[in-house]
């Protein structure tokens, strides 16, 4: 992935720039009291938000809670999980003004599983 392509294949223009609203997929790990996870990993896909249509974006606050298995996610937990924010300057990945709700909070292994 591009950090700077839309992943819609049907996006007009597909180019992302600063500023513009987002959507941000990304893994990374939950700790209490922190709104936005670490990465953990790269950041999934990218999308400009009206570009976005791959799954019902549901919010949550802390305490978050696994969407797939309904366990809450715990202190230290890896996670999936999207942000809806702004495209930020060349040289920084997480999107500004995200607010404090994640979207798609998923474990990456649902515990017994």
């Amino acid at each position: 992935m591009s950090a700077d392509k839309c992943r819609s294949d049907d996006c007009p223009n597909p180019v992302l720039r600063q500023g513009q609203r987002m959507v941000q997929v990304a893994r990374g790990r939950c700790f209490k009291r922190n709104i936005t996870p670490t990465y953990s990993d790269e950041v999934v896909e990218e999308w400009h938000e009206g570009c976005y249509h791959e799954f019902p974006l549901r919010p949550q606050r802390i305490p978050y809670k696994c969407e797939e298995c309904r366990a809450p996610i715990e202190h230290g937990e890896e996670t999936f999980y999207a942000v809806i924010g702004t495209k930020p300057a060349t040289g920084y990945i997480r999107p500004e003004a995200r607010g404090y709700e994640l979207y798609l909070v998923r474990h990456v292994k649902c515990p017994g599983k």
